[in-house]
């Protein structure tokens, strides 16, 4: 689907560039920059726009489920990073107590020994 075609179905449909996008699952700048020329849709979006302009609502919720299932595991990555970060904290609040503990106890012992 070239430019043309993409403007010209979006007009068709009455969609503003952000409706399309949101119907396709993409910023709304990358449907302007489609359909000004600048770049072309992905293999995953050319599809996805075919699916909208051709009313599929079946494909629609192939893609809803295919989000899902992304964001469900995004979220998990997530969730996981949360964790490691929170035990990298935890190692690194022990580290600084051991060294506060440490400079405190140079500053008990005498200069001289």
């Amino acid at each position: 689907m070239n430019a043309v075609k993409i403007r010209q179905a979006r007009q068709a449909n009455g969609w503003s560039q952000q409706e399309l996008a949101e119907k396709v699952g993409a910023p709304a700048s990358s449907v302007y920059k489609w359909e000004k020329g600048l770049s072309k849709p992905s293999k995953n979006n050319q599809k996805r726009l075919e699916d909208v302009f051709n009313g599929s609502v079946n494909s629609g919720a192939k893609i809803a489920s295919g989000e899902n299932e992304y964001l469900h595991k995004r979220i998990a990555d997530l969730e996981a990073l949360v964790k490691s970060q929170k035990q990298t904290i935890e190692l690194q609040a022990e580290a600084l107590q051991i060294a506060k503990t440490a400079l405190t106890n140079i500053k008990m012992i005498p200069a001289n020994k």
